[in-house]
């Protein structure tokens, strides 16, 4: 009588096994090739809605999706034209051929996104191991883009041929993007810059820690068999009243989280804590992430108090 008990529960749990893995709802479906690359070049402009949707919808739903996704964004929809759509994927292609030479697509590239965002700059200038950072470090190469009267600068930190845009150009950026967004004429999507938050706080042991927080819902993940992946970088140098650097430091924190975790931690942060064991004093402090599943940079220059 055991035995036979025991072989029917092992058929009814091997039943309900089977009845789950062949759910539809279980898994998400797999993203073409041609999906991947349609949601890669869209992330400065896709609501992070608007991409839950799309990831969730069933194959045959997706073309659809994004035949609407351009048509919400036409300007003039009583014209066959969708000059945003030509003038978004144009900018993006002449990205890819400028910038193509830095290791990775033209258009993830600091100057590719630059470009895509605000367009062609109204005036370049090159200069050649001319300047020079608050630490009298000299750069190979430098290239300042003006929009009309605001400079946006890119330096080659590394002699390797990456122009990077610089700690000081950050402020301009967001001064451009905030215009961009008031003028409504290019669909930005909320946060095209990922951000994060920096704070220090002192633990009972006297300790003082630099906390950064980067909010989940500005992250983007990739997705595997219903995993989502990211991966954080994080660069750090922190300088003291006399411009010596005293902490060098770089990490990356990976995440991993199911769907369902993701949902719940959407108003919370990814914290990242450091701890500082530095005197009292003013310090000036450059951060730099990097969310590496999308290519995204944001980088900070600040003065960090520790009493």
């Amino acid at each position: 009588m055991k035995t036979s008990l025991f072989l029917k529960s092992l058929l009814i749990f091997i039943s309900l096994i089977l009845i789950i893995s062949c759910s539809p709802f279980i898994k998400t479906p797999k993203l073409t090739p041609e999906e991947e690359d349609f949601l890669s070049k869209v992330r400065y402009i896709i609501t992070k809605e608007e991409k839950k949707t799309f990831i969730e919808l069933p194959p045959a739903e997706r073309k659809k999706f994004i035949n609407e996704f351009w048509k919400k964004r036409d300007p003039d929809p009583s014209t066959e034209e969708n000059e945003f759509k030509e003038m978004y994927l144009a900018r993006i292609n002449k990205a890819d051929k400028l910038f193509g030479g830095e290791g990775r697509p033209g258009w993830l590239t600091d100057r590719g996104r630059i470009y895509i965002l605000f367009g062609p700059p109204t005036q370049i200038e090159n200069f050649k191991g001319g300047f020079m950072d608050f630490q009298r470090r000299i750069y190979r190469d430098t290239i300042v883009w003006f929009y009309d009267y605001i400079p946006i600068i890119f330096v080659d930190k590394r002699g390797n041929g990456e122009f990077e845009l610089d700690f000081s150009s950050i402020d301009k950026v967001n001064y451009l993007l905030r215009k961009l967004k008031d003028s409504g004429k290019f669909f930005l999507r909320e946060g095209v810059f990922f951000d994060f938050k920096v704070h220090i706080r002192k633990d009972k042991s006297n300790i003082n820690y630099l906390i950064i927080e980067i909010p989940y819902e500005n992250l983007w993940f990739t997705e595997s068999n219903s995993i989502l992946k990211t991966n954080i970088f994080l660069s750090l140098e922190i300088y003291d009243e006399n411009k010596d650097l005293i902490i060098n430091f770089e990490k990356n924190y990976p995440i991993t989280l199911k769907e369902k975790e993701l949902l719940k931690l959407k108003n919370k942060s990814f914290l990242i804590n450091i701890p500082l064991i530095i005197g009292a004093g003013n310090y000036e402090t450059y951060i730099t992430i990097k969310n590496i599943s999308s290519n995204e940079i944001q980088r900070k220059k600040l003065i960090i108090k520790i009493k």
